[in-house]
């Protein structure tokens, strides 16, 4: 009984899909979304040794985590400006003391207006490259011995273009996006923790162990 009521759901899904056809592009249209945002990954090193041999290390890449809502309008048909706030949690590996890794961990609160250009592939899905430039305020907490660790203050932006990302209108008010990988450049500010002196950072990054799923309600 189960099956076959799962056997007639599926295709009364796909039938409500492609029964409708919207412009999500059209001049005028706005959505509200949540935003979730992961990236992970590690780095494979190879080497040979001063003995002739093929060694092979793997350290722990930066890790973030990020929940967001944003709102986006058509500003011109086929063009999107958004703006989205969030908060992100990041973690970067610092060192290595024997075995374990020690992590500067950050909290930070995200002001990133983006824009995107849509491309209708067929009905109600769309390839939506973007671009972000985020701005973002926290704290980084950093380790300075195996049991403390003391806190100091960040700021940081940077531009991020989203070459993979696609959207897809599951019905007349809801649609899901979906992002894969990224190309950015960022620029971040820490104090010192021994001088309380600013330590820039810039940083260009390609990344594809990164994904962006984000679910809209239009109106």
């Amino acid at each position: 009984m189960k099956k076959n009521l799962i056997l007639l759901l599926i295709p009364s899904i796909l039938l409500a899909c492609t029964t409708f056809s919207v412009s999500a592009q059209e001049k005028g249209e706005m959505s509200l979304g949540g935003q979730l945002n992961l990236s992970t990954g590690s780095i494979a090193q190879s080497f040979v040794n001063n003995r002739g041999l093929r060694e092979e290390t793997k350290s722990p890449s930066n890790t973030s985590f990020m929940l967001g809502v944003g709102y986006d309008y058509f500003a011109a048909k086929n063009f999107r400006i958004a703006i989205w706030v969030g908060y992100e949690l990041a973690a970067e590996p610092s060192e290595k003391v024997g075995s374990k890794w020690y992590y500067n961990t950050a909290n930070l609160f995200h002001i990133d207006p983006s824009i995107a250009y849509y491309v209708k592939i067929v009905n109600n899905f769309f390839y939506t490259p973007t671009i972000y430039l985020p701005f973002n305020i926290g704290y980084v907490k950093v380790p300075v011995s195996e049991s403390t660790s003391t806190v100091v203050p960040c700021l940081g932006g940077g531009i991020y273009a989203y070459p993979v990302s696609f959207e897809f209108r599951i019905t007349e008010h809801f649609a899901m996006e979906c992002g894969y990988g990224y190309l950015g450049f960022t620029s971040t500010k820490v104090q010192n923790v021994n001088t309380g002196a600013d330590i820039i950072t810039n940083t260009f990054a390609f990344k594809l162990n990164s994904l962006s799923i984000c679910a809209k309600y239009y109106f």
